[in-house]
């Protein structure tokens, strides 16, 4: 029974590497992308260079390298960290995300490295409303200047 308990303890565990997310789902250009990751795998800088992750961006794919302890401890999935990856430009963008051990060699070199997970996200442009077309401007007109005339006339009163 315990062999059981301790098996599905670590298939947890190694399972937390899929606990990760980009937020905000639906970006918009200018605003700040998250990575938020379960808090069961806190960082740990890398031994070799002092950095908690590497950031790469060929084109619109994205790579991202997480330092980690190994072995990873047990997943507590109520609480969340997250890196800060920036803002984009618009697009659609890929990110493949690597959590190595914290005793990885550095430089990375990533091309035989098979990626724990990938997402894949949108960057849109911000919707812009024309506020100064002539249609507009006419029912402004005629909803401002009754009112107007309307104010000016209690005013005499």
């Amino acid at each position: 029974m315990k062999l059981i308990s301790f098996a599905f303890l670590l298939l947890i565990s190694l399972s937390s590497d899929a606990l990760v997310r980009i937020e905000p789902v639906n970006p918009i250009e200018g605003q700040n992308v998250q990575l938020y990751y379960a808090d069961c795998e806190p960082p740990f800088s890398n031994i070799y260079t002092g950095e908690l992750f590497y950031l790469n961006q060929n084109g619109n794919t994205i790579q991202f390298v997480g330092f980690y302890t190994f072995p990873p401890p047990i997943c507590n999935v109520i609480e969340e960290q997250y890196y800060d990856l920036g803002t984009y430009t618009e697009g659609n963008y890929q990110i493949e995300i690597y959590l190595l051990s914290a005793d990885f060699p550095s430089p990375v070199d990533l091309i035989n490295i098979t990626p724990n997970e990938v997402i894949s996200f949108g960057v849109t442009a911000p919707v812009s409303v024309p506020i100064a077309s002539s249609f507009g401007l006419i029912i402004m007109a005629f909803l401002i200047f009754p009112l107007a005339f309307n104010f000016i006339r209690s005013i005499k009163k």
